[in-house]
C-alpha cells in the first residue's frame, strides 16, 4: 500500500484570465492557489491495482480577495487497473469535479 499527501502554494503575478463571457482577457495583478493533494494506492490482487486522489484548492484574487473563475475547490478521483491478459489491461476511471464560479 502506498499513500501520499502534498501542500501546495503558488503566487502568480500577472494571470492572464477570460472574463466571465469568455470574449475578452482581464489581467489579474496576483493571485494565490493553495490547498492539499492526497492519495492512496494498493495491489489489491496480483492483477489489481487500486487508486484514488482528491484535491483540495482554493484560488483567489490576492489583490482583492476574491475567488478566481473556473477552479474547483474538490477534486477526486478513483482508478481500478486490471491486467486481464499480458496484452490487455482494463482502467476505467471516475472523476468528480466540484462546483464552481
Amino acid at each position: 500500500m502506498e499513500f501520499g499527501v502534498t501542500y501546495f502554494r503558488n503566487n502568480i503575478k500577472n494571470l492572464i484570465t477570460d472574463n466571465d463571457t469568455f470574449t475578452s482577457y482581464a489581467n489579474i495583478g496576483r493571485a494565490v492557489t493553495k490547498g492539499v493533494e492526497g492519495f492512496i494506492s494498493c495491489q489489491a490482487l496480483q492483477t489489481l491495482r487500486l487508486r484514488a486522489d482528491y484535491t483540495f484548492t482554493r484560488a483567489y484574487d490576492g489583490i482583492l480577495n476574491e475567488e478566481l473563475l473556473r477552479r474547483p475547490k474538490h477534486k477526486a478521483t478513483v482508478e481500478a487497473q486490471w491486467q486481464a491478459t499480458t496484452r490487455l489491461v482494463v482502467a476505467p476511471s471516475v472523476r468528480y469535479v466540484g462546483r464552481w464560479d
